[in-house]
């Protein structure tokens, strides 16, 4: 997630769980593209995440679900993500509006964040929607899970919020059609990124699960297989510009190079969600340690704080990251 109170000062000026195929091999008939429903609260690292997924070959995105309470207000971000899919040359992918608040609380992105995301960071929108959003994001969910003919893996970037609704309301039918979680969000064993606005003292949560903490405990409570990519490891991969340079002249290269670019070079910038998106395809790119977790609700300096618990759930923790093989993979996919 783009976190820092730099960028909402640059942009306020500036615009007011198994390893799938090798990099761009063919799917095959052996090897059919796993099946991925993408959360997503559509900031410039979902963007970027998105397009990562959309070009490879071995992953099916069947849905994508927008989160109401992310970084882009929905229909806004909704009509975003139906652009990227339709640069990537997927304008059938259905896609979600999801809930404007989170499940308990009232925390929300800083309102210049929201702005930009909104605006895709004053870029010019890459293509045209085919469709408008599907649905409601519990809707869009609910439907890939019931019409996929096998189990789907869930790649959640932003607040879990949609996610959360699914496995409260679904019913173990439903839940049963999910094979494994990948979750960006938390801080387990460094300090969290909420370092703007100042109004907000919080040392500890990450953003994403400081919004809606109470999405985050329902889906580690679940009972299913979650991959924790929390900022442990996205500290290990900063976004610099060379990347950028190594992306290629595909339609989805050149906006993502467009949209490094348009970031002052002086902001401390990581690949947050390409790093989830990556794991879930590779998983070899990340070092992993089983740990029970739990993420703090009550109100105060620690709310969506991700805390080891004796109690807590068994979640699968991505440690550290491979700095060089993840923009390997991130550069050759977009390439």
């Amino acid at each position: 997630m783009i976190r820092s109170s730099l960028l909402l000062f640059a942009l306020a000026v500036a615009f007011g769980a198994a390893a799938g195929n090798t990099t761009g091999a063919p799917a095959t008939a052996s090897a059919a593209p796993r099946k991925v429903i993408v959360e997503t609260d559509m900031d410039a690292s979902d963007a970027m995440a998105l397009l990562y997924l959309l070009r490879r070959a071995d992953v099916e995105v069947t849905a994508i679900v927008v989160d109401g309470d992310g970084e882009a207000r929905c229909p806004r971000g909704a009509t975003n993500a139906l652009s990227l899919a339709a640069l990537a040359g997927k304008p059938d992918i259905p896609v979600g509006c999801g809930r404007p608040r989170p499940l308990k609380a009232t925390h929300a992105f800083p309102k210049g964040w929201r702005d930009a995301a909104d605006n895709l960071y004053g870029l010019p929108r890459p293509a045209r929607p085919a469709r408008p959003p599907a649905g409601s994001g519990e809707q869009v969910f609910r439907a890939a899970l019931q019409s996929a003919p096998g189990r789907v893996d869930v790649l959640t970037l932003g607040p879990p919020t949609e996610l959360a609704a699914v496995l409260l309301r679904g019913g173990t039918a439903l839940r049963a059609k999910i094979r494994s979680v990948t979750m960006m969000g938390g801080a387990v064993g460094v300090p969290g990124n909420i370092t703007w606005p100042p109004t907000i003292e919080n040392p500890h949560a990450e953003w994403n699960f400081y919004v809606d903490p109470r999405a985050a405990n329902v889906v580690f409570r679940s009972g299913l297989p979650i991959t924790l990519v929390p900022l442990d490891a996205t500290n290990d991969v900063p976004l610099h510009a060379a990347v950028a340079a190594r992306l290629g002249r595909s339609p989805s290269a050149a906006f993502v190079r467009r949209l490094i670019k348009s970031f002052p070079p002086s902001l401390e910038l990581y690949f947050w969600d390409q790093l989830a998106a990556a794991v879930l395809v590779e998983p070899a790119i990340g070092r992993y340690a089983n740990k029970r977790l739990a993420v703090i609700e009550r109100e105060g300096p620690e709310s969506g704080r991700t805390v080891r618990a004796a109690v807590g759930a068994r979640v699968r923790v991505t440690m550290s990251a491979d700095r060089a093989r993840f923009e390997s993979s991130f550069a050759s996919t977009l390439r």
